[in-house]
């Protein structure tokens, strides 16, 4: 409805939409309506980490443009100019160069809750016990940011590939939880998207 109002103050007008990855079917379809045909003097800015997650309808008519992210010394700059501490060097480092995943590690136990969850991880790797993938399943879902958490455990995975010669149980992990991370930010239903990923790597 406010799309519909004619320019004022300026011959254009710039509409950001946040984390467009997680826009809903209804969402999407009245997106694409629009950019079928954009209101005059309207330009869209989608911003998102996971392109691949947006429907091809919508990638195909838009434009992209690639940011790289920021140095471990401009996250730490931004954290002190929102009265953040600053994690020390190894965690900030994990935030690779994202503002949210540094504010999310700053702010929080992120890093115990990290660590209990990968113990759980590294169990699901080695054992094929279903329970254990509904267990670790819900524990991710009862976080309040599982993105970030899946996001360092992918990064465990990588880490551990470049150390061991067989990895190909590894690389399946980081695929799945790829998947998984997707369809959340997709459907926003991270709990069968969860049990879809543990079960995965438990196969």
């Amino acid at each position: 409805q406010r799309l519909a109002y004619k320019n004022f103050e300026a011959k254009w007008r710039g509409v950001i939409i946040d984390r467009c990855e997680a826009m809903n079917i209804f969402a999407v379809n009245s997106l694409l309506k629009i950019l079928e045909e954009p209101p005059t003097g309207t330009v869209f800015f989608l911003v998102t980490a996971a392109p691949n997650a947006l429907p091809a309808t919508i990638r195909s008519r838009c434009q992209q443009l690639r940011f790289g992210p920021l140095s471990d010394v401009q996250l730490a700059e931004i954290l002190r100019a929102k009265g953040v501490t600053a994690p020390d060097g190894a965690w900030l480092h994990l935030a690779e160069g994202s503002v949210n995943r540094a504010l999310a590690i700053a702010n929080g136990a992120l890093p115990e809750r990290y660590q209990e969850l990968r113990g759980m991880f590294s169990a699901l790797l080695s054992q094929t016990h279903t329970q254990l993938a509904f267990d670790f399943a819900k524990k991710m879902e009862e976080e309040e940011d599982p993105d970030t958490l899946l996001h360092l455990l992918q990064l465990w995975c990588r880490g551990e590939c470049l150390e061991k010669s067989s990895s190909k149980r590894l690389i399946k992990a980081m695929e799945s939880i790829q998947r998984c991370r997707e369809a959340i930010g997709a459907y926003g239903n991270p709990a069968l998207a969860l049990e879809a990923m543990a079960l995965a790597i438990q196969q």
